[in-house]
């Protein structure tokens, strides 16, 4: 299952599951326009900036081959989290959440963000170490892996 199914993917079908217990387990009515849109202007953020960072190194962003990146990127958000764009698809998650709450739906951001760590981020991280030595391990014990 290690680095098979795109993240964009995985955000889409965590969002499907959300919208499944809204219809089978639904809240009452807990609607938080505000958050909603706090957490999805975050999760712009965190999505957008880091592949910014990525097009001025002139390296890949395709989560599927990080065996291919040609420079390790760590400048802005990456400068407080290893894995910005992973952050930004937990804060879509949350402003859906926000949106038209059910219990469920935190149990399907903790769920996400285990499954992401386990098949994604963590392969990852052993391809950027191979490929980076040193410089990845300097940068990966002096940054988290999410916040």
């Amino acid at each position: 299952m290690e680095l098979r199914i795109p993240p964009v993917v995985q955000v889409a079908l965590a969002i499907a599951l959300m919208a499944g217990i809204g219809q089978v387990a639904p809240a009452p009515a807990f609607h938080l326009p505000w958050l909603t849109a706090l957490l999805a202007t975050g999760a712009l953020l965190f999505l957008l900036a880091p592949a910014v960072n990525f097009s001025r190194a002139r390296t890949t962003v395709d989560p599927i081959h990080p065996e291919r990146a040609e420079k390790l990127v760590v400048a802005g958000l990456y400068r407080i989290t290893r894995n910005p764009m992973y952050v930004g698809m937990a804060l879509l998650l949350g402003a859906v959440a926000a949106w038209d709450f059910a219990w469920g739906h935190i149990a399907v951001i903790a769920l996400f963000a285990w499954w992401m760590t386990r098949f994604q981020i963590m392969p990852e991280e052993r391809a950027l170490e191979t490929r980076f030595g040193e410089d990845y391990r300097v940068y990966s014990a002096s940054v988290r892996r999410w916040i």
